[in-house]
């Protein structure tokens, strides 16, 4: 039997399934796959890298993560070209990226095409934990872009939404975050 809940990635009330997870059951969203948890607290990340084609959104953003106390560094990217060279110049420097937030659709190289760029040089690299990639997007999480979530792991979306206040999308945008890092540790 399903329920439904309004999940914070979509952006809207959804259906969810239970699914059993390491003999435990978990309430997830149909749409997206988002795990339904309690909001904790979560903890303060050192280096948030943020690509956002709009000057605007991408300025909120930071304020956001930087007003709720989710990041300490947020670093602006116009687009996925300076979001991997960003990304690749901290790597190698030894320095941490806590978080990869990717608007989906921006000039020169979109999100999607960075996330795979990033994990390939994750691998590259021999890293062991991967950066968890946050996308924003204006669409649905549909059945093709559920597949490149899953090859992005840990990953998720955000439905960026029409209408909704800043004050709104700061609270969905800190949920999704803190479903995000819990699975994956930093």
């Amino acid at each position: 039997m399903t329920e439904e809940r309004y999940c914070p990635s979509c952006g809207e009330m959804v259906d969810t399934l239970v699914m059993v997870k390491t003999g435990k059951e978990e309430l997830i969203c149909a749409c997206c796959g988002m795990v339904f948890r309690d909001t904790e607290e979560i903890r303060t990340l050192r280096a948030v890298l943020a690509a956002e084609d709009s000057p605007l959104l991408l300025r909120k953003v930071s304020e956001m993560l930087e007003a709720k106390e989710v990041a300490r560094t947020v670093i602006p990217c116009q687009n996925g070209e300076v979001f991997l060279e960003n990304a690749v110049s901290r790597l190698r420097a030894g320095l941490p990226v806590s978080l990869a937030i990717l608007d989906v659709n921006m000039p020169i190289l979109n999100g999607i095409n960075a996330a795979t760029a990033i994990r390939a040089i994750e691998r590259g690299m021999g890293m062991a934990k991967k950066i968890p990639i946050l996308f924003f997007t204006s669409h649905k999480c549909d059945n093709n872009f559920q597949k490149v979530l899953k090859y992005c792991t840990p990953a998720h979306y955000i439905n960026k939404g029409v209408g909704s206040s800043p004050e709104d999308f700061a609270e969905r945008l800190y949920n999704v975050i803190a479903g995000l890092l819990q699975e994956h540790k930093e």
